[in-house]
């Protein structure tokens, strides 16, 4: 319908219900497919393509992402993305602007917060006291080189709950 093409990075999150456990596990594996996924992305741009690519991190998505950019640093000197955006980002509140600034030197990136996003209220375990999903409430230091869309209260009428964990 709109003319794009998706194409998927997927990795083992699989889980029963809210267990964080076993798909924390295997973040940093995941990181490594990642860093080759982009290798390619990264290749593929530098020949001459005029495709516009853009990165969408979801959820525990954006952990994976965390991991690489902790792991690897962002190793691209020129864009591969048109934009990189972070949707309902379950990676830690704390300290996000260490590893999101890396990648915003070089990419276009966004970030939603939705304070009414029910899942995200619920990914507590395997975290340090005090600290919450990204999406859920980013905490200072912000970011200077990123973009946070706060998308709470857009329910369906006007200033109601949206309650959801998708965009």
């Amino acid at each position: 319908q709109y003319g794009v093409k998706v194409v998927m990075f997927n990795w083992d999150s699989s889980a029963f219900l809210f267990d964080r456990d076993k798909p924390l596990k295997h973040i940093p594996a995941a990181a490594t497919s990642f860093k080759k996924v982009l290798a390619q992305i990264s290749s593929y741009m530098k020949s001459g393509q005029d495709k516009k690519i853009t990165l969408l991190s979801h959820s525990m998505g954006s952990i994976v992402v965390q991991k690489y950019i902790q792991t690897y640093g962002w190793e691209y000197q020129d864009r591969i993305f048109s934009n990189i955006l972070f949707t309902s980002p379950d990676a830690d509140n704390k300290n996000h602007a260490e590893w999101l600034d890396q990648v915003a030197r070089v990419e276009k990136v966004y970030v939603t917060i939705n304070k009414d996003d029910d899942i995200l209220e619920k990914s507590t375990d395997a975290r340090e006291k005090g600290v919450l999903a990204l999406g859920l409430n980013p905490v200072k230091p912000f970011s200077t080189l990123v973009t946070y869309l706060d998308l709470t209260r857009m329910g369906a009428s006007e200033g109601s709950k949206t309650g959801v964990h998708e965009v």
